[in-house]
């Protein structure tokens, strides 16, 4: 997985694309990313799980931005209406406020 060159493990490319499969994961991959960003002594690891992180925070923060602008814009309704299409889309679920 990784090569030792000086005082640093390098990762190749099989191996990020191993860590975003793996990280894809609900809550495995949640665990196994906090651990490898703040747990691990392979610094080329621990950088790229940490901007793995912070881009799922700042994907989080738009779509609360997004939902928060929907709500506003539309009202209740208009939200209530929104979610209820989309899950009619991904299932059978409904959205009741």
């Amino acid at each position: 997985m990784a090569k030792f060159h000086g005082k640093h493990y390098y990762l190749g490319a099989w191996s990020y694309a191993f860590l975003d499969l793996l990280y894809l994961i609900p809550i495995v991959g949640l665990i196994f990313l906090i651990i490898h960003a703040f747990n691990t002594t392979n610094e080329n690891l621990r950088h790229y799980a940490r901007s793995y992180f912070a881009r799922f925070v700042l994907w989080l923060g738009i779509a609360a931005v997004l939902g928060v602008i929907v709500y506003l814009a539309g009202g209740q309704q208009a939200f209530t209406e929104r979610m209820n299409e989309l899950f009619r889309q991904i299932g059978s679920w409904r959205f009741v406020p």
